[in-house]
């Protein structure tokens, strides 16, 4: 649920009472938290109200796997995404037994695997040149760790000697990177107070 004030989100889970108590449903007010977006790092818990118990006020959320800052900065979402994008990167080297020795392989397996896991839920980041150049270099290091290249290694050089496909397909996935994160943010434009509901 997403409202623009206080009363307005009171009355909408009013409704939502209602409606499960005519039909023999209960919203789970363990399971839902409510979480106000703004820019002020001092928030205030409004105390709603779900099945006669207080919802508590977060200022992080996880929904749908997305991770939601009160502050819409994303800084904790971002980090998430690189750790667990460096993880499945360890993994896949760990399960091939060390660095992939074909480099097209390895490219393969950082689109079709590893390159989602990173950019999973970016259509919801706020556009910031830092976070562009954040993911870049995670992603770049990604490659460097399965194919066995240093730190200081150049990548287009290394490029030079791919398929042309191989080559592409990393410009294209930086190129989607930068595009989803300039993207207007939709929560910048939705409701300032937001509960999930299960």
């Amino acid at each position: 649920l997403l409202s623009p004030t206080v009363d307005g989100m009171q009355n909408m889970l009013n409704i939502c009472e209602d409606f499960a108590g005519r039909n023999n449903l209960l919203f789970n007010s363990k399971k839902s938290v409510s979480l106000i977006f703004t820019k002020n790092r001092r928030i205030v818990d409004p105390g709603f109200l779900l099945n006669g118990e207080t919802l508590p006020c977060r200022e992080t959320v996880k929904h749908l796997g997305v991770l939601l800052d009160a502050t819409l900065r994303n800084d904790c979402a971002i980090r998430e995404r690189i750790k667990k994008f460096a993880g499945s990167v360890n993994s896949v080297v760990a399960r091939i037994g060390g660095t992939c020795s074909n480099d097209s392989v390895w490219m393969k397996v950082i689109d079709s695997q590893l390159f989602p896991v990173l950019a999973y839920g970016c259509h919801l980041w706020s556009p910031k040149v830092a976070l562009t150049t954040a993911l870049n270099c995670t992603l770049r290091k990604g490659i460097r760790r399965g194919l066995g290249m240093k730190s200081r290694d150049s990548i287009a050089q290394r490029f030079t000697s791919f398929q042309e496909a191989s080559s592409r397909l990393h410009k294209l996935q930086i190129l989607f990177m930068k595009r989803a994160i300039t993207s207007p943010n939709p929560l910048t434009h939705a409701a300032g107070i937001g509960v999930d509901t299960v």
